[in-house]
């Protein structure tokens, strides 16, 4: 909806976000619809990218680690793993 695409931009215009991470749930709907939303809004100007759930992470105590396959919705993540995920430059 373009009303929404024109609150994104002024959300990054107010906040100076480089960049916008779409994430939805990890099933074939949820993939589907966040690279048409990543489509949409890199083509109204507004840097987006779609969460890569298949991306491997660094964990200084597991070496490389990715999030495990029954977890399918990021609401399945605790706030210490978004948290973690956010310090290691995922989200």
């Amino acid at each position: 909806c373009q009303a929404q695409i024109d609150k994104l931009h002024l959300m990054k215009e107010v906040l100076g976000a480089d960049e916008i991470l779409v994430w939805f749930d990890r099933d074939k709907a949820g993939s589907k619809a966040q690279e048409l939303l990543v489509d949409a809004l890199n083509a109204d100007h507004l840097p987006a990218r779609g969460f890569d759930w298949q991306q491997k992470f660094h964990s200084d105590k597991r070496g490389d680690v990715s999030i495990p396959e029954d977890i399918l919705d990021p609401c399945d993540l605790t706030s210490s793993q978004i948290q973690w995920l956010r310090r290691s430059s995922a989200i």
